[in-house]
């Protein structure tokens, strides 16, 4: 039977209309059907979180806007204590989000009297309109109202994300969640959105990451610039007063001069419609401050960071910039000891009380195939590969990482052309600090990287280890 066109054209109208709005309503039906969801506990899953902790405080608010460095820089609990009639709301997140995002999400609970610090890393990535649709998608989970306080544009951008949303999460849905007990890790959080995980010292090898250093130049390039003067007029429309900060940096990875700094303060000042706190040296640090990024503090260097941030607001206020709280002393990066060999490996240390491995032997070095990383020397356990310890191993195909392993440098994989695979026995994560960037480069190009199977979403959502994710497959330890 022939179904007649008048009744052809609105049936095919309505099953367009219900898949056009099928992302409105398909996730909390799935969410109903399967309950798990793997990324509950993702770092990135905590912007629900922190949305609802804005639009739910009253009164006055000093927010802070931006990425990683914000909520392992502050303590906003210390920032309450100083600023009495405000409350301390720490809107950063993560950098693969983008700034442009926290930006959008933010303006839903920004409200009249309400002082906005937009603080994103130094990063050519945090300063443009980078957005990450499939993530943000993946990260807000059923919660579809997060959709309204984004731009119309990346609203768009985020409806097309939502079927390969649909696909991961039905094909993810028997996947563990992200532990606790990670540092990336939602439940990392405290009641301010600041980190809660105690990080006690500078865990990069030889103190700073080499793959990402800071440098200032392109940052004012392409769209930047515009999005944040359209925020700063949003800002101004609600009653309240922007202001644009600057993230830590790790003094090591400084690549800029002073007069680079001056030229790029020079640019702001003319572009930006917003008044600007201090200048973009204030807050670089010593190296002892940080823990696992050029970005990212330690706990000691949170009280530094939110002592600079109190005095700033407190100037910008016309009052004496001081502080009550004691600023530590950056912890001393320990000079690393003398080196040693076992005939195979070349040690240096011990320092902190741990070993690294710094190079190998020549001989070693021309006959590698199948290699395992020691957990212990003379004592001691092995927790570092340090920068291009294993440069030049060309014979070398597979490598295992004991659990010992805390970081791993940059070049260590250079010149190793035949390795396939390496098996990583860390089953946290967070413990395990490696470069942004480039950390497998010069391995072969049919590299496979084994992680233990339960700690596989742990690694892919982790500040560092989420670049490397499409190498990384699971496997089960013995």
């Amino acid at each position: 039977m022939k179904v007649r066109r008048s009744v052809l054209i609105p049936l095919l109208s309505l099953a367009l209309a219900l898949l056009v709005a099928a992302p409105l309503w398909v996730l909390p039906a799935l969410g109903a059907i399967f309950p798990q969801n793997s990324h509950e506990n993702d770092f990135t899953a905590a912007i629900v979180d922190k949305y609802d902790r804005l639009n739910q405080t009253t009164g006055k608010k000093i927010v802070f806007v931006g990425g990683s460095s914000l909520p392992f820089g502050l303590k906003c609990g210390l920032i309450e204590s100083e600023l009495p009639g405000y409350t301390a709301v720490d809107f950063g997140l993560y950098a693969a989000l983008g700034t442009v995002v926290m930006m959008d999400l933010s303006l839903s609970g920004i409200s009249e009297g309400d002082i906005v610090i937009l603080a994103p890393e130094t990063d050519p990535q945090l300063y443009s309109d980078f957005f990450t649709p499939r993530l943000f998608r993946t990260s807000i989970g059923d919660r579809t109202d997060l959709l309204s306080s984004l731009s119309s544009g990346r609203r768009k951008e985020a409806a097309n994300a939502y079927y390969p949303v649909l696909y991961d999460r039905l094909r993810q849905r028997n996947d563990p969640t992200v532990p606790e007990t990670e540092l990336y890790a939602r439940s990392s959080f405290d009641e301010y959105g600041d980190i809660a995980f105690v990080r006690t010292r500078n865990r990069m090898s030889e103190g700073f990451d080499s793959s990402k250093t800071v440098s200032l130049s392109g940052l004012l390039d392409g769209g930047f610039v515009d999005e944040v003067n359209a925020y700063a007029k949003k800002v101004r429309e609600k009653g309240a007063t922007l202001l644009f900060w600057f993230s830590p940096i790790n003094q090591a990875a400084v690549r800029f001069s002073d007069k680079e700094a001056n030229r790029f303060m020079t640019r702001l000042a003319a572009e930006l419609d917003c008044e600007i706190l201090g200048d973009v040296r204030d807050t670089v640090y010593d190296l002892g401050y940080f823990y696992d990024t050029n970005y990212h503090l330690n706990d000691d260097g949170a009280i530094l960071h939110t002592a600079n941030a109190v005095k700033k607001i407190k100037e910008f206020l016309g009052e004496e910039p001081t502080v009550s709280f004691a600023v530590p002393e950056a912890p001393v990066y320990v000079d690393p000891g003398e080196q040693k060999s076992d005939g195979v490996f070349i040690y240096e240390g011990p320092t902190w009380g741990t070993y690294a491995i710094v190079d190998v032997t020549d001989e070693s070095r021309n006959s590698f195939t199948a290699v395992t990383v020691p957990e212990s020397f003379d004592g001691y356990p092995v927790t570092d590969l340090r920068s291009g310890c294993f440069s030049g191993c060309s014979k070398m195909t597979s490598l295992t990482i004991p659990r010992t392993v805390e970081t791993i440098g940059s070049d260590v994989f250079r010149g190793c052309g035949n390795l396939t695979e390496v098996y990583i026995y860390a089953e946290n994560a967070s413990m395990l600090t490696v470069p942004e960037k480039g950390l497998f480069d010069g391995a072969a190009p049919s590299l496979s990287v084994f992680v233990p199977r339960d700690a596989l979403n742990a690694y892919t959502s982790s500040y560092s280890w989420m670049s490397y994710q499409s190498l990384l497959s699971p496997f089960d330890p013995e």
